[in-house]
Parts: structure tokens; sequence; C-alpha cells
């Protein structure tokens, strides 16, 4: 007689686990950086080294077909990733993915073929999570120490290449947000959450400065509906 064989739930763990890192993290950062590391590699060694005028022809065509072959990976992981993530945001496993999921409160989620937004509160704070296939862009912000208790608030500033801000709104004078850099402006998203509450958040990129260049001047701006800036941070 065949004896049944137990169940393994490993594979299921190390689905999750995998979901959960792609929720939490951006699945192009590390392809990115990759590339740039490819680069890196090839422009030290071109300089770094006599190359035969032909030998460095040859090395920019196989770094081009590098490149194009890494740019297809890419789109294919956030391709895939982004699908598993919907489907898991769609179930009923969906707190399997949080990494504190007995203190998670999933407070507003919208899910489409093209795109996911998911706000949720747990041991740190309320964080927001979106993704959009068609412009093939994922972020993650942190609401740090932020609370719906004023008519507006803030918190964000640069990580990498990228100015992420995002806060809350409980006024209902204010129709729209805007974050001010130096004399360019970048409208910001506005998601209700309840009749009472609303969040904001604006995603932008931006070149990165050294310690020595001037700093950006920023300034976020909350609007009426007439287009009047009545708070100004």
């Amino acid at each position: 007689m065949k004896k049944n064989r137990p169940i393994s739930f490993a594979p299921i763990i190390v689905i999750f686990i995998v979901l959960g890192f792609l929720l939490f993290n951006d699945p192009n950062q590390s392809v990115r950086t990759l590339v740039k590391e490819i680069e890196r590699e090839v422009d030290n060694s071109l300089t770094e080294n006599e190359v035969d005028p032909i030998d460095f022809l040859n090395l920019q065509g196989e770094n081009r077909k590098y490149k194009v072959e890494i740019e297809r990976l890419n789109n294919e992981l956030f391709d895939n990733s982004f699908e598993l993530i919907k489907i898991i945001l769609t179930s009923d496993s969906i707190y399997e993915i949080f990494p504190y999921r007995e203190n998670t409160e999933i407070l507003y989620k919208n899910v489409t073929d093209s795109e996911y937004t998911i706000f949720y509160k747990d041991e740190t704070g309320y964080n927001l999570r979106i993704a959009s296939k068609a412009n093939r862009l994922s972020h993650f912000l942190n609401f740090y120490n932020l609370e719906p208790d004023e008519p507006i608030n803030s918190w964000g500033g640069n990580s990498g290449n990228l100015v992420k801000y995002g806060g809350f709104i409980t006024d209902t004078n204010i129709q729209s947000v805007q974050v001010k850099q130096n004399e360019r402006k970048h409208k910001a998203e506005i998601i209700k959450i309840n009749e009472s509450t609303y969040v904001w958040y604006c995603v932008f990129e931006s070149e990165r400065k050294s310690i020595r260049d001037t700093p950006d001047k920023m300034k976020i701006q909350a609007l009426d509906k007439e287009g009047n800036i009545i708070f100004e941070m």
C-alpha cells in the first residue's frame, strides 16, 4: 500500500517571499544597477588599456548587445512581477505578502489590468505602493510618522535619481497639490481614502547632485479649485 506523502509548504512560502520582495522593492532597480556596472567596466577598460580601433568598435558593439538584452530581461521581469503581484492582491491570500501581516490594515486598494495602488498601515506607519504596467514604473512610499491630523502634511526627499513626496489631505478646500523644484512644478496625484481623508503623492526624476552643488529649493503647494495657493510648506 502506498503511503501518502506529506504536503510540503516550502514552495508556497518561497512564492510569498518572492512576491513580498517584488511588492516592496523596485524590481527594475537591480537591473538598472547592473547596466550601469557594465557600462562602467567597459569605460574603465577602454580608458586604462590601449585598445586597437577594431577591437574598440567590437567592444562597443558587444556593449550595445548586452544593453539591449538586459533591457529585454528588464521588461520581462517587470511584466512577470506585475502579473504575479496583481494576482495576489486580488486573492484571499493578500495579507501573506506583507512583512507585518498580523498588524496590517489595508485602507485603499485599486487593481486593474494595467496598474495597481495599495495604501495600508502596519507597524512602520502608513505606506503606499503604486505600479503602472503602461508606464513601467513601480514605487514604494513610506509616510514616516505622518497622521491625518493636519489640513495637509508631507514627507519625502531624494531617493537615488528619484524625488518622492507624499502625505495626507484633510482640508476639502484643497483640490490639487504640486511640488515646486526651483522654478519647475510637478503635479501630484491624489487618492480618496474615505470621505474625510485623502492621500497625495508625487514622484519624478531628478539629476543627482554632489554635496558641493547647490541643493534644489523644494516647496509643497496646496491649491484650491481656483488655483490659489492656500498652503505652502
